[in-house]
């Protein structure tokens, strides 16, 4: 609604907050949280709680919680057709595992790489788990199994140390969380490879032919549209997706998609068969060759600007009908910025002048305050957007819950409203408009 509008800021109600909760978008059941504190109506032993969810806290392994959430929903609902979403919040930062998983990954590493190894390893036993309870139900040939990630790993390039052990390994933050994207190019938060190509394992005994590698550009919006019909339920032209069942049955030779297209930030790119466009702030573009480049390694921009064009028109054209419309044409962020000159300048066939504009790079003026300097996760004396926020809401959420005596989860709803405001508070602070707070900024 325009009145909740300020700026880049909206300001949700409580009743805005409900509309994306789990009832309210389409599951019966749900058992809902990343930590230690979940939203639900049923518990681990998939008794019924209150129907419209309630608040219940474990100190368990949170990926051990989720499996069990997951094993005990199947329990539940065996005896009829099901759909199971289960997002495991691993590896994410703020790492954590325990002894049962980090023994398994001895010797000399970062422990940072060694938690999130662990961490990945508990989802593995949960992945099986299910696997054996639909088996053991009878389940396994004739359920469809979609294994998939959201986006690559964060790497820490906008910090001066990329993968860099920062402890405690429990540091949250825009920090490496221990994962890697060898041998792609780019991290979370970029339309780069490596921070958007991703595993996608299919299962279905019954309809899918084991072993298969399929080789045509794929999207995760796919997985809506192959779920409904396989619901069998009528096409929902709102998806934007397709069922993918046909294409990989061998029923439908074609590719699935003429193309792609995504848009993020200051970022939007383009699939088109074997080429790749992208379009980052306001004048950086680049063209790959997916079929022999998909790490990266060669901006062709130079040698095809006839393709270069015309995956441009296709993607302007796209851009112009989302919200906000349009291609990007400002200046990348500050984190954009600092991605792109990581991993985008030395490339052989672009200058570094070329592809990125000059800018004044931040320097710090001293010493942060020492409140300020807690959040200050890169170490360079200067406070991005993200550390402020995030490291304000850590600090302040003791504070505030005393002192509006509240309960957690309406802490959880209110904490965008606080963040909104913390936001408005970094950019009244930005005096230089450098997006960073320095010392002087923050006294």
């Amino acid at each position: 609604k325009p009145e909740a509008i300020s700026g880049d800021m909206v300001q949700l109600t409580h009743k805005d907050i409900l509309t994306y909760a789990p009832q309210a978008r389409g599951f019966d059941w749900f058992y809902c949280g990343e930590m230690s504190s979940y939203w639900c109506n049923y518990d681990l032993k998939g008794n019924a709680l209150s129907a419209s969810g309630e608040m219940v806290k474990s100190s368990e392994f949170r990926v051990d919680v989720q499996t069990k959430a997951g094993l005990a929903f199947i329990k539940k609902n065996s005896d009829n057709p099901f759909f199971l979403y289960l997002a495991y919040f691993s590896p994410h930062v703020p790492l954590e595992a325990t002894e049962t998983y980090l023994k398994r990954f001895p010797g000399d590493m970062p422990e940072r790489r060694r938690t999130a190894l662990a961490m990945m390893a508990a989802v593995d036993d949960g992945v099986g788990q299910i696997m054996e309870m639909l088996e053991q139900r009878g389940l396994r040939k004739n359920t469809l199994i979609v294994f998939t990630s959201d986006n690559g790993a964060p790497l820490g390039a906008q910090t001066p140390k990329v993968m860099d052990d920062v402890l405690p390994v429990g540091k949250a933050g825009p920090v490496w969380d221990g994962s890697r994207n060898d041998p792609l190019r780019g991290e979370k938060g970029m339309l780069a490879e490596g921070g958007m190509r991703v595993p996608f394992i299919m299962s279905w005994p019954d309809r899918l032919p084991p072993g298969t590698v399929y080789r045509k550009p794929v999207i995760s919006l796919d997985i809506a549209a192959t779920a409904n019909a396989m619901a069998g339920l009528t096409h929902d032209p709102s998806l934007d997706g397709v069922n993918l069942i046909p294409y990989l049955t061998g029923e439908f030779s074609e590719a699935p998609h003429g193309d792609l297209f995504w848009k993020f930030w200051n970022q939007a790119a383009i699939r088109s068969g074997d080429w790749k466009f992208v379009r980052s702030g306001r004048n950086i573009e680049m063209l790959f060759n997916m079929q022999n480049d998909k790490e990266e390694n060669h901006d062709v921009i130079s040698q095809y600007p006839e393709i270069a064009q015309e995956l441009k028109k296709k993607l302007s054209n796209w851009a112009d009908q989302m919200a906000p419309s349009g291609l990007p044409s400002g200046g990348l962020n500050d984190q954009e910025e600092k991605w792109y000159r990581y991993y985008f300048t030395n490339l052989k066939d672009k200058s570094e002048v070329a592809v990125i504009p000059s800018v004044i790079t931040p320097v710090s003026v001293g010493p942060l305050p020492t409140i300020y300097a807690a959040m200050d996760s890169d170490g360079d004396n200067m406070l991005s957007e993200t550390e402020f926020v995030e490291g304000r809401a850590i600090l302040e959420k003791p504070l505030l819950m005393k002192k509006e005596n509240l309960t957690e989860a309406q802490y959880q709803t209110n904490l965008k409203a606080y963040e909104n405001n913390y936001r408005a508070n970094f950019k009244k602070r930005d005096v230089s408009g450098d997006n960073l707070l320095d010392a002087g900024e923050l006294k």
